[in-house]
């Protein structure tokens, strides 16, 4: 299987709420996710494979569980998690006294969905953000400046005679002067501004 499968039993402190889980079953490869195998995971507690205050969130996702029957969701995997992946799919069904929990590693798939975002919003050509994101994030941007009161300056370029470098030079000569462009205009601006290619030699900075 993909999956890592564990049983956990809850365990309560003398006021009945649960204060930990112990393992008490999994399989190889969730005891791998850990770095152990099944026999050094069986009885482990929950909270000795966790610091602290990551500890306190994950119980916190598995009470819900004990409190609902069921809670599934996706989670990017803290660096201080013993698991050594990125991201999680994790679902989480009651099971008698305790849960029964798979967790699968989706950390491919998300790199997959970031490449995807990123090629949908970016200009192939400059690396700058594309009319696409800019539709996609001016509405939010306007919303923010209305809301912190502040102003926010939209600014138009387009290059004159590009047409000239096109249709005398080439278009190999145009998309580098285009790549230049987009530097120079990167280098003139704060790491809060953004810079985008709307298509041909116009460009947009706000």
């Amino acid at each position: 299987a993909d999956n890592g499968f564990y049983m956990l039993n809850a365990l309560h402190d003398e006021d009945g709420e649960i204060v930990d889980f112990r393992y008490v079953d999994c399989n190889v490869l969730g005891a791998k996710f850990f770095g152990l195998n099944r026999e050094e995971l069986i009885g482990v507690r929950l909270s000795s494979l966790h610091v602290d205050h990551y500890f306190k969130k994950i119980m916190a996702v598995y009470c819900k569980a004990m409190e609902t029957g069921f809670l599934e969701d996706e989670y990017k995997v803290p660096v201080e998690s013993q698991v050594d992946f990125a991201w999680a799919r994790r679902r989480l069904a009651r099971s008698g006294s305790g849960l029964a929990v798979t967790i699968s590693d989706i950390s491919l798939r998300k790199q997959t969905e970031k490449e995807l975002v990123h090629l949908a919003t970016r200009d192939g050509l400059t690396g700058l953000y594309n009319r696409h994101w800019l539709l996609q994030h001016l509405p939010t941007a306007l919303e923010r400046a209305t809301t912190g009161q502040y102003m926010l300056a939209i600014l138009f370029v387009d290059l004159d005679g590009f047409k000239v470098i096109n249709d005398t030079r080439g278009h190999a000569a145009g998309d580098q002067l285009l790549k230049s462009v987009a530097s120079r205009l990167q280098s003139v601006l704060r790491p809060t501004d953004q810079v985008i290619r709307l298509g041909g030699d116009e460009f947009v900075v706000i």
